[in-house]
């Protein structure tokens, strides 16, 4: 934890947290927005209500929640699982900047992507986040029923 009473260590950590940030960290953190986006889009495609849910101010966790209501989990909890997952190494870093390694490698091997033996296992670790996190957004955007309905409306004009 950084003293912010202590001027002289303050300095030091600080200089010290960005010299030392890991790229990984923000893999992370720009992951869980992307995430966050395909939720939010999901939510907007699926919702009754026609709402701007980044005017509305809900937290990516009352998203995960709406997106449980509208029942996107349904079929595999194997997602949401990864989600929450995600939302937790990314609030470390928010929190201490810093996450826990052996958690980050223990998302990747109980994700959807690992589970379906794609050839991710050999990939460096960024480069499995990236699949993983690539994966689960395209299926959490491509579960809206209504988006798939309007890609099938679209490409009947054609």
């Amino acid at each position: 934890m950084i003293d912010f009473d202590n001027p002289d260590e303050l300095d030091v950590k600080l200089k010290d947290l960005l010299d030392n940030l890991d790229e990984t960290e923000l893999l992370i953190i720009k992951c869980h927005l992307l995430v966050e986006y395909a939720m939010s889009d999901f939510i907007k495609n699926e919702g009754s209500a026609k709402s701007n849910l980044s005017k509305d101010g809900f937290t990516f966790s009352q998203k995960v929640k709406i997106c449980r209501l509208l029942r996107l989990f349904d079929q595999d909890n194997k997602m949401e699982n990864f989600i929450l997952s995600l939302n937790k190494i990314r609030n470390q870093i928010s929190h201490t900047m810093s996450y826990d390694k052996e958690q980050l490698q223990e998302l990747l091997r109980s994700s959807v992507v690992q589970n379906k033996k794609t050839g991710n296992e050999d990939l460096d670790i960024r480069s499995q986040l990236k699949a993983t996190v690539l994966f689960n957004s395209g299926l959490i955007i491509g579960s809206s029923k209504k988006r798939r309905q309007k890609l099938i409306e679209h490409l009947s004009k054609k």
